[in-house]
């Protein structure tokens, strides 16, 4: 789920045990990107994605580089970091796409 203060939602997470969450604000991009550009974060774009085992195990994987990361004294971690959050915007943004079109670019 992507969530955006100017975008008001709610959610049902009733029955999730765990999980990952990362937060962060439009100043940590500041020059790298504009996160209002992503479907993620506009209004009439899709917040909630329901993942495969696999498309989990994707956005597991990259939750705990970012722990990694985080907890490294690499000079340009917060680099590292900003590809990360944006790879998982981009694995969101896959899961949304149709099927077959997601067979054809895989």
């Amino acid at each position: 789920m992507f969530a955006n203060p100017q975008i008001p939602y709610s959610n049902n997470l009733a029955g999730i045990r765990s999980g990952f969450f990362c937060v962060f604000n439009q100043e940590f991009f500041h020059q790298y990107g504009n996160l209002n550009d992503y479907p993620v974060y506009q209004s009439d774009g899709t917040h909630a994605f329901e993942l495969s085992d696999e498309q989990a195990q994707r956005a597991e994987s990259i939750f705990l580089r970012m722990f990694d990361e985080i907890n490294s004294a690499y000079v340009y971690k917060y680099d590292i970091l900003r590809s990360l959050a944006l790879e998982l915007i981009h694995l969101a943004l896959k899961c949304s796409l149709p099927r077959l079109y997601r067979e054809i670019i895989s």
